[in-house]
């Protein structure tokens, strides 16, 4: 009995130094797509895989990643065993956010001991056509504020009608949930457009002055500015933070925008006199990185490449453009705008703004060749670019409208209820 025991203890520990000794990786190849596939998001994808082990395989793992390796869709694992498998996946590009560019295909191949082996294939995705699902415009009465809906047939329904004050409105595409800001008393208020995420809400705390600033969405994030806190908050769709952006002390956050991996914003102090743009580091928020001043006050930022912004502003009663470098913290000045302010801004591309002012007319500014034209004579108090149809939208007293980007001309109409005072659109992705 001894020695039946003494055998049986000698083959387990044989059997477990092999375990301990394998280190080496299992061998994987993908078969298939073939490099260089051209997929479009929501197809179906059959990925083959030819794996082998010197001992024994344990799971295979697949997943879509992006040119710096970073996942963007979920990993489809499964069980194998042996010293040979060839296996199909059927992998899914469900996310209709997926943006057109080059991804791979990542296949992990792991054995009993747990040694692993990557295997790449290179793939071109092309993105869900962008479009525009309906229009959102609020206007406001002393005490409330009513959010209404155009939708593509340019049909108006109500969206709410809510008791409070109002700074801004702001929608999100990602997340298909539309959102304002109040002033003194309202809230950050975001609901679900879909039905999908339903949204949230944050109270100000009790203040006599202007509580809320303006509130964008950017990619996946919301961005509030808690004004009366001196912070910009980012936050996810359920209201949780993501990063905090701090001004300087004394001082309060107007305009901002997100270009590259930086995040840009005006501040000003408590006078109103003393007023900087700021650079924040947008993964990790807290103070700038860099700062310099401004003379002119921001109506919108805009990204024009990595590191540089488009500011349009107002000095005074005067519009001004400016151009923001990060490597030279200054600003300059592209052009000269026409007499008059400026009422409101939208961005055509990195290279072409449309600029709304109060002398009747809407500008068309060019970087490359340099200039700014009248692109169309229209009283707007806020415009929008529409790159899905690449159409025009502006809100011209209590009129939304839609012009044709190329020649100007009117396609759609619809009257309000009363004057609009901020318009979003709204698309499915």
């Amino acid at each position: 009995m001894r020695k039946l025991l003494f055998v049986v203890m000698c083959v387990a520990f044989i059997v477990s130094c092999r375990k301990e000794e394998d280190r080496e990786a299992p061998g994987v190849a993908i078969t298939s797509p073939a490099a260089g596939s051209q997929l479009n998001v929501l197809d179906v994808v059959n990925v083959g895989v030819n794996i082998t082990d010197n001992e024994e395989l344990s799971r295979v793992d697949l997943r879509l990643v992006s040119n710096d390796m970073i996942p963007v869709l979920p990993v489809s694992s499964r069980n194998i065993s042996g010293t040979s498998q060839s296996v199909t996946i059927t992998y899914v590009l469900d996310d209709i956010r997926l943006e057109t560019g080059s991804y791979y295909f990542e296949v992990i191949a792991y054995d009993a001991t747990g040694n692993e082996e990557h295997a790449f294939v290179q793939v071109n995705v092309t993105a869900l056509p962008l479009q525009l699902k309906s229009i959102i415009a609020a206007y406001t009465a002393p005490g409330t504020i009513d959010v209404m809906q155009i939708d593509s047939a340019w049909n108006l329904s109500s969206l709410g009608a809510f008791t409070g004050d109002f700074t801004d409105l702001a929608v999100s595409s990602w997340w298909q949930q539309v959102g304002y800001t109040g002033k003194i008393s309202g809230p950050f208020r975001s609901w679900s457009l879909d039905g999908n995420y339903s949204g949230w809400t944050t109270n100000a705390f009790p203040s006599t002055g202007d509580y809320w600033g303006k509130c964008e969405a950017i990619g996946r994030d919301w961005f509030i500015n808690f004004r009366a806190d001196g912070v910009i908050r980012s936050k996810t769709w359920t209201g949780q933070n993501t990063a905090q952006y701090t001004a300087n002390s004394g001082y309060f956050f107007n305009a901002f925008t997100v270009s590259g991996s930086y995040f840009f914003a005006d501040q000003v102090d408590a006078t109103g006199t003393n007023r900087v743009l700021s650079v924040f580091d947008k993964a990790t928020g807290g103070g700038a990185v860099q700062q310099t001043t401004l003379t002119a006050v921001p109506l919108k930022m805009f990204p024009r490449d990595n590191s540089s912004i488009y500011i349009a502003a107002n000095n005074g009663n005067q519009a001004k453009l400016l151009i923001y470098d990060f490597s030279m913290n200054g600003t300059w000045e592209p052009v000269s705008l026409p007499a008059g302010r400026l009422l409101s801004a939208t961005q055509v591309d990195s290279n072409t703004l449309l600029l709304a002012m109060d002398n009747g007319n809407i500008y068309k500014f060019t970087y490359n060749p340099v200039g700014a034209v009248v692109w169309a004579t229209r009283s707007a108090q806020q415009v929008r670019y529409d790159p899905a149809g690449n159409t025009v939208i502006t809100a011209e007293g209590v009129n939304v409208r839609q012009y044709d980007y190329n020649n100007a001309a009117q396609i759609n109409s619809i009257a309000m209820p009363d004057s609009v005072d901020d318009v979003e659109l709204r698309y499915n992705r």
